[in-house]
């Protein structure tokens, strides 16, 4: 997907200008008027940086955004909450936050939800009111409603029909392993990845200029330098540069457990060893003992959303424009090694049958 060009530092602000000129009661003749839109404007700003919910809430939609695009069986995806609206009709609306339109010509607009409490407490409750607002706008439109809920604590999206909800009188609400069960993230592309495992990287040690640089009881310290990179799926070597590039994707972005082992040779450190394998046993996909799922598409984008927008302490950006992290590419579809086998597993709920 390529973005549609457009000068938002030129439209934008002056669009904002022309609605706090009017919301404010002021007139653009005025004496001053810019110094006094801009002071109004820069303390809604520093008020709206230093409030979790806004800043979150944005960085969400940002990160739902890029993983829409990323996922890749989208025509179009816009910002749907944004610039003026005007409707002849007494019952309340309330936009959802997206409105997109799917490989088969089908309009949904989304709504994008962030689940940061306890796993504990499992249910993400609506307001009834709040969901029928949404349909209301969703009809007007001709489109339907969809609702993408980020689960934090487990790194997962999640897309559901107002339907999956349960009636509770004045609320909806939908326990997680519902959400997992009934989503349709499928949709917009997403499945998962399963490979043979141990995945290994093995990283040879260039001994002349690998080099210790602090030893005590408790801690060592090299300077090392790498002279040579191996992988290995299920102790089988990969030879090809293809498989090489995919293997170490999967390594660092997948989510299988790390093991580093410290190879030494007469008190000197030869190589370094990073060995990835599933999280429990009981993984393994039927018929294919040694073959599991390594991750999720959809996670696999959120985690490269993450590196381009955070640092270990601090968000840097709410929104990434740049070209998304491409699977496709990383697997090209006529790939076949028999040392790295890769399935890619599409589910998909009832709702979409």
């Amino acid at each position: 997907m390529y973005k549609v060009k457009r000068n938002p530092q030129k439209f934008e602000p002056f669009d904002l200008f022309s609605t706090l000129v009017e919301e404010l009661g002021y007139s653009i003749s005025e004496k001053n008027i810019v110094e006094k839109i801009t002071k109004v404007f820069s303390k809604s700003i520093e008020d709206a940086t230093k409030a979790d919910t806004m800043v979150y809430g944005a960085r969400n939609e940002g990160l739902f955004s890029y993983m829409v695009r990323g996922l890749g069986k989208v025509k179009f995806i816009k910002k749907e909450d944004s610039g003026d609206a005007f409707i002849s009709t007494s019952e309340k609306i309330i936009i959802p936050d997206f409105r997109i339109i799917l490989e088969d010509g089908r309009l949904i607009f989304v709504e994008v939800k962030n689940f940061n409490k306890n796993p504990i407490d499992n249910k993400y409750k609506f307001k009834k009111e709040y969901i029928q607002s949404l349909e209301r706008y969703c009809r007007l439109n001709k489109g339907e409603l969809k609702v993408a809920i980020y689960y934090t604590g487990f790194n997962r999206w999640v897309l559901l029909s107002p339907e999956r909800f349960v009636d509770k009188g004045n609320s909806f609400e939908i326990e997680i392993t519902d959400a997992f069960m009934y989503s349709e993230l499928s949709c917009l592309g997403d499945y998962y990845i399963a490979t043979r495992f141990p995945l290994e990287v093995h990283l040879k040690a260039d001994e002349s200029k690998t080099k210790k640089i602090l030893s005590n009881s408790n801690k060592e310290e090299y300077n090392f330098v790498t002279k040579q990179i191996s992988f290995k799926s299920g102790n089988k070597n990969i030879d090809d540069n293809i498989g090489k590039k995919i293997a170490y994707n999967l390594a660092l972005y997948g989510e299988w457990e790390e093991k580093i082992d410290y190879l030494k040779s007469d008190g000197k450190l030869i190589g370094i060893k990073f060995t990835y394998f599933p999280r429990k046993e009981g993984d393994e996909i039927e018929d294919n003992e040694d073959v599991t799922i390594i991750t999720q598409y959809s996670v696999l984008l959120t985690k490269f959303f993450s590196m381009k927008t955070s640092d270990e302490k601090n968000i840097k950006l709410l929104s990434y424009s740049g070209k998304p992290a491409d699977v496709r590419n990383l697997i090209p579809k006529n790939y076949n090694n028999p040392n790295f086998p890769l399935l890619k597993l599409y589910l998909r709920s009832n709702s979409e049958e």
